[in-house]
């Protein structure tokens, strides 16, 4: 299961984005996934709870943004969205791109408790 794999390693990564707030709940947290990063979002969605047992993100709320792939044309200079089995430029069909975003799983966010704000990471 590659997501319990990812869902272990998104609260190692919160853990340690949290060492200014040693010992607070956690309420909450914010990934990106990319289309191409392989993970499903649903199922990430589903093991989360079950990572975060005996932790203090037991009860946290994953919230879950989709990320589309993106590329840069090297030729037209054109940013552009793409499927993910397309990494060409749909502006000028040049196969001559960068991928830019839609690869990966990300955590971007956090909340702890008493805290309004989210915290970034």
């Amino acid at each position: 299961m590659h997501e319990l794999t990812l869902a272990r390693a998104l609260i190692a990564a919160a853990e340690r984005a949290l060492t200014a707030h040693d010992g607070r709940r956690v309420t909450g947290l914010s990934v990106s996934i990319g289309a191409m990063s392989g993970c499903e979002p649903d199922l990430l969605s589903h093991l989360f709870p079950h990572a975060a047992v005996g932790t203090r993100f037991e009860g946290a709320r994953l919230e879950v943004e989709f990320q589309p792939v993106q590329v840069a044309c090297r030729d037209c200079g054109q940013t552009s969205e793409v499927e993910p089995g397309r990494l060409l430029c749909p502006v000028c069909d040049s196969l001559v791109v960068t991928l830019i975003a839609g690869e990966g799983v990300f955590l971007t966010g956090l909340r702890v408790s008493g805290e309004a704000d989210e915290l970034g990471v």
